[in-house]
């Protein structure tokens, strides 16, 4: 089954809670956020949006969030969080969400998409070259890709 992207709705909160929880662990970090937290951030704030990869349920999401540079004449989309469970990696779930990301940014105007990458995710790392993605240095070492 061909995984579809499209927009979080509200109705998805329980699951990309779910899956978020998963992202904090695969990263060994405590997930403080909550279902209330979540839908205020998602839907309620403007400044966060998710897109979801879904078959017959979520399996994967990506957390975008919009940021402001004053060196730039438009604002950026950052990929705050990109997450696939583990039987759906290395299918192309995680290029389909960043090149929905992508498409996100442009119909925005935004200046570029960025996406952080840990040292502990060589895999990513990998990966987002693959896609043609430029690495960023140090600080704030990730990957971007201008629009």
């Amino acid at each position: 089954m061909i995984p579809t992207i499209r927009p979080a709705r509200p109705s998805d909160i329980p699951a990309l809670l779910g899956l978020m929880r998963k992202f904090c662990a695969y990263h060994d970090q405590p997930c403080e956020t909550g279902l209330e937290r979540l839908q205020l951030t998602l839907f309620d704030s403007g400044r966060v949006t998710a897109l979801i990869a879904e078959t017959d349920r979520p399996i994967g999401y990506a957390a975008l969030e919009w940021v402001w540079r004053p060196m730039d004449e438009h604002d950026g989309l950052d990929i705050a969080q990109l997450y696939v469970v583990d039987h759906w990696r290395s299918k192309g779930v995680g290029r389909a969400l960043i090149g929905a990301a992508a498409t996100v940014a442009r119909q925005a105007s935004a200046s570029q998409l960025t996406i952080a990458s840990s040292a502990q995710n060589p895999g990513a790392a990998a990966a987002y070259r693959a896609m043609g993605l430029t690495e960023r240095p140090a600080p704030g070492a990730g990957f971007r890709v201008a629009l």
